[in-house]
């Protein structure tokens, strides 16, 4: 399964040895692209109405979850 970890703040000021100690990308909005981080905030409200916070999602297939 492939793993992606999304930083705010302090954890970002060396991005290079945070992929290097965790194993997984550590991705960015395109410094053009003003609208990526509030769609993203958007993508995430949208996704906790149907799975709350701290939801177990092993019960749940990645096709299923793909829908």
């Amino acid at each position: 399964m492939r793993q992606r970890l999304t930083c705010q703040r302090a954890e970002m000021a060396e991005p290079a040895q945070l992929t290097k100690n965790t194993g997984m990308k550590v991705p960015f909005c395109d410094p053009y692209g003003p609208w990526l981080p509030g769609c993203n905030e958007n993508t995430i409200g949208l996704r906790r109405q149907h799975f709350p916070r701290g939801t177990d999602l092993s019960g749940y297939s990645q096709r299923s979850l793909m829908r």
